[in-house]
C-alpha cells in the first residue's frame, strides 16, 4: 500500500511504502485507522516501518532512529511489535487522530526526511546535512509549542517561551536547546556519549580533522574530545555541534572566526560520519516529547 502526501502547492517527489507483510499490515490496520495521518507516516519512516519509492527505485530505511544509538530493525516481527508498542498507549490514538491540524507542518518534516534518505542513498552527504538542518529549524519552535499546548507540566517551557518573546537575544535554536533539558524523564540520557568516527588515513587528513575539531569547540561544546579519528560528545551537545558545523562550513566568515576549509579532507565523507547521529538526535527528541504528550 502506497501513501501519497500533498502540500497545498505541490506534491512530494517521493512516496512512502509499507514494509510490513500482508498479515502484519492487516493487523496494524485493524489496530489503528491510519488514513491521512501525516505525523504517523513521519514517525513510521523514522522507525524503519516504511520505505521510499523515488524515480521508480525503492530506498529501504531499516533503522529505528527513535532508539538512542540507532537500532536496526532485524525482522518483520520486530517491525510490527515496534509500532504496536508505540501505539498501544491509551492516549496515542486520540493524539494522532486529533492532531491532523498539524499535517502541513509534518508534511514539511516528512518531505525533508525523505529527501535526506534520498541524498544518503546517492552518497550526497553534504546535501543530506542541509535537509537535516532544515528539520532542526522547523522543529526548534514547533516541538516546544506543541508540548506547551498539550502538556500540563509546562512551567519551565513557559518561562523560556516568555523569554523568547521578550528577549531579542533569545533565538529559537537557543530556546530549543533549553527545551531539550525539560523533556527527558531520564536526564542521564542527555549525558550519553555519542561517537563520530571519520574516514582518515593520511597525516594530512588527521591534521585537518584536528583543525576542524579545534574550530568547532566552543563554550557551547565543552565536553567534546578527539581521540585519533573519533570525536565524542554528550548527546545534549549534538544540537550545538550541528549548529556550529553549519555556521563554520556554510559561512565563509563569522565575526572574524576561522571556519572549516577542508582542504585536505573529503568534506562529503566528513558529513557522512555525522549525519546519522544528528537524525538520531532529532528522532529521540521527538520520541521523548511524544511519550510525555501521551501519558
Amino acid at each position: 500500500m502506497i501513501s501519497f502526501f500533498f502540500f497545498f502547492f505541490c506534491r512530494m517527489i517521493f512516496q512512502t511504502k509499507e514494509v510490513l507483510d500482508d498479515k502484519n499490515l492487516k493487523k496494524f490496520q485493524k489496530l489503528y485507522n491510519a488514513n491521512n495521518l501525516v505525523e504517523l507516516d513521519f514517525l513510521k519512516l523514522l522507525m524503519g516501518l516504511s520505505k521510499i519509492t523515488f524515480n521508480e527505485n525503492e530506498i529501504n530505511q531499516p533503522n529505528n532512529y527513535c532508539y538512542l544509538g540507532i537500532k536496526p530493525n532485524t525482522s518483520k516481527d520486530f517491525l510490527f511489535s515496534s509500532i504496536v508498542d508505540f501505539l498501544k498507549g491509551k492516549n496515542s490514538k486520540f493524539y494522532f487522530e486529533h492532531n491532523r491540524k498539524n499535517n502541513k507542518i509534518f508534511s514539511v518534516l516528512l518531505n525533508e526526511l525523505g529527501l535526506y534518505f534520498i541524498s544518503k542513498n546517492e552518497n550526497k552527504f553534504i546535501e543530506g546535512f542541509i535537509h537535516l538542518y532544515r528539520m532542526i529549524e522547523q522543529v526548534s519552535l514547533m516541538f516546544p509549542l506543541l508540548y506547551f499546548k498539550q502538556s500540563s507540566d509546562f512551567k519551565g517551557v513557559f518561562e523560556d517561551l516568555k523569554e523568547l518573546i521578550t528577549n531579542k537575544e533569545m533565538t529559537t535554536l537557543k530556546f530549543f536547546k533549553n527545551f531539550q533539558e525539560q523533556i527527558f524523564e531520564d536526564k542521564a540520557m542527555l549525558d550519553n556519549t555519542m561517537y563520530f568516527t571519520f574516514y582518515v588515513s593520511t597525516e594530512d587528513e588527521k591534521n585537518e580533522l584536528k583543525i576542524i575539531f579545534d574550530r568547532i569547540i566552543s563554550s557551547e561544546i565543552q565536553k567534546a574530545s578527539l581521540d585519533g579519528n573519533t570525536i565524542s560528545m554528550p548527546f545534549r551537545d549534538i544540537i550545538n555541534f550541528a549548529i556550529t558545523i553549519r555556521n563554520r562550513y556554510f559561512h565563509l566568515s563569522i565575526r572574524g572566526q576561522d571556519n572549516i576549509d577542508a582542504i585536505n579532507l573529503n568534506i562529503n565523507d566528513f558529513f557522512s560520519s555525522i549525519n546519522e547521529y544528528i537524525l538520531n538526535w532529532i528522532a529521540v527528541i521527538y520520541y521523548e516529547m511524544f511519550k510525555i504528550l501521551n501519558k
